[in-house]
């Protein structure tokens, strides 16, 4: 059985983003995105249940800003979040952009 828990299909890739939370902010990249979360490569990764503010530029230069929640979190590695206030101008942007 797969410990695979995501509800919808991601996109591998490398996107520049920046990050805000309780804890400071920080400008880091995405290797993962999906219409629901994305995974963000961080050194000093925010706590599970922690909020942010993440912005993020797609190559088109639309520009997503979005509240997010830490899914997981991997010391010295990075956090999964998923969205929480995206549009839906700013979902289907995202779909677009992976194709989904």
């Amino acid at each position: 059985m797969s410990s695979e828990r995501r509800q919808a299909w991601r996109s591998g890739l490398v996107l520049d983003a920046w990050y805000e939370g309780e804890t400071g902010r920080g400008e880091t990249r995405i290797s993962d995105l999906s219409v629901k979360g994305a995974y963000i490569e961080t050194m000093a990764p925010l706590p599970v249940g922690s909020t942010l503010m993440l912005v993020f530029a797609l190559p088109d230069s639309m520009v997503i800003e979005t509240k997010c929640i830490v899914m997981h979190s991997e010391p010295r590695t990075g956090m999964g979040v998923r969205f929480l206030s995206l549009s839906p101008e700013q979902t289907n942007y995202i779909r677009q952009f992976i194709h989904a």
